[in-house]
């Protein structure tokens, strides 16, 4: 894939977090039924990590790494999924703004399905790019549940 994509993504993925970062406070401070502490630094930084683990994707391409356009791809379904889940479905079963739903629908989804496109047709198949999907989720699931979940506490 030319690492034009490659930019594209890291472009969009900045300013995703960015949003989900200047807006995260709302988040925190949703009534709920049970009412749960979002640990807002905590998820900060993983923001700040996942942008900047996302940006080491050009410079894989750039050094050549045969594995890169792979990953690129996991990492647009990752988002993609992302957008729908939990931004897409807190919000409509919210009824209100969450924080990075706007960039996660107007930018995430088509640049993802762009990407996604783009991969599809320099010859990956589909079980390669869910492959790569797995590669990218689990270890971010694992982060972020270690990192955030944890901290997480009821009221």
């Amino acid at each position: 894939m030319d690492i034009w994509w490659f930019w594209l993504f890291v472009v969009l993925l900045a300013i995703h977090n960015g949003e989900e970062y200047a807006f995260l406070d709302r988040v925190a401070s949703l009534p709920t039924r049970r009412p749960i502490r979002i640990p807002v630094r905590r998820f900060r930084i993983a923001l700040v990590v996942v942008t900047l683990a996302g940006a080491a994707l050009p410079a894989l391409k750039m050094a050549g790494l045969f594995l890169a356009d792979l990953l690129l791809a996991g990492a647009a379904t990752v988002m993609l999924a992302n957008a729908v889940f939990p931004h897409l479905v807190l919000t409509v079963a919210l009824r209100r703004y969450t924080a990075g739903v706007v960039s996660a629908i107007v930018l995430i989804t088509p640049g993802s399905i762009l990407i996604l496109q783009a991969a599809l047709r320099e010859g990956l198949t589909l079980s390669e790019i869910a492959l790569a999907t797995l590669w990218i989720a689990v270890p971010l699931l694992a982060f972020l549940w270690l990192f955030i979940g944890t901290a997480l506490r009821q009221e």
